[in-house]
């Protein structure tokens, strides 16, 4: 009898351990981590490059009064077609300030941002082609754009994952552009030049991706994509053979479209 005590007592000892080891074990429910707030209101700086596209065209007429001082129509052609063929490319740098807020509600995010850019774009182009109806002869038409600034509002719908942000935004875009033009025959040493600048309004769409730093810094990665539409200016200054031939009417225009991409760092509030 006592040995039968003795089994049932150490029987139960060993449950009692293998319960209290199982016990142990036993993985503490997962904590749930907060999600990063990216609510509030945000200054940073940026800096990038641009590269791009211009696509600009020259054409010439000639009004009634000025018969026997027009060009032949093969050389009004001439001219047409190779002021029609000149796109080229632009580049430079950007960098600027931005400031904007953000609305989070879960993992969605909406917000609004407006910067202000130096925004260096740049290029320009010379054609040459032949002037079949005189021997020798040749045309050439050069033009280049510049814009110095950008400034865009926009506003930003996104998704937050942990402490990162991706993206999409567009919206409005603003820069001055500058574009020049000259045009050069060498039979009859004929020039005419044209040019103009001005504030252009146009639109921009990118999408971009941050994180989220200690302290509620932030740093990321943006892509825009802007485009302006053509400015024009109309010159009559046409001199051939010393003599200023102001009804030979030259048309002029010239756009700009550009792919940005920035590194920015803000500090959200």
């Amino acid at each position: 009898m006592q040995r039968l005590v003795v089994a049932i007592s150490l029987f139960a000892a060993g449950i009692a351990g293998a319960s209290a080891a199982d016990m142990a074990v036993k993985a503490p429910p997962p904590v749930v981590a907060p999600v990063t707030s990216w609510t509030g209101f945000y200054v940073g700086v940026n800096a990038g490059y641009n590269w791009g596209s211009s696509d600009p065209s020259t054409s010439i007429t000639c009004g009634p009064a000025a018969v026997g001082l027009c060009y032949v129509d093969a050389v009004l052609t001439n001219i047409n077609l190779l002021g029609a063929n000149s796109r080229f490319d632009t580049r430079g740098g950007v960098g600027g300030v931005q400031a904007g807020y953000n609305w989070q509600s879960g993992t969605w995010l909406a917000g609004v941002e407006v910067d202000f850019d130096a925004f260096r774009s740049a290029g320009s182009t010379s054609v040459t082609g032949p002037n079949p109806p005189f021997a020798g002869s040749f045309l050439t038409i050069a033009t280049s754009v510049r814009t110095d600034w950008l400034f865009t509002a926009r506003p930003r719908l996104g998704v937050v994952w942990n402490n990162w942000l991706f993206y999409g935004t567009g919206g409005l875009a603003v820069t001055n552009l500058k574009a020049n033009w000259s045009y050069f025959e060498n039979t009859a040493s004929a020039f005419e030049s044209g040019s103009v600048s001005t504030t252009k309004v146009g639109w921009t769409a990118g999408a971009g991706f941050e994180a989220m730093l200690p302290s509620r810094w932030t740093v990321g990665v943006e892509y825009l994509y802007v485009k302006f539409d053509n400015v024009s200016t109309v010159s009559t200054n046409m001199i051939r053979r010393g003599v200023p031939l102001p009804d030979n009417t030259f048309r002029h225009s010239a756009d700009l479209q550009s792919n940005i991409v920035r590194v920015r760092l803000n500090k959200l509030f």
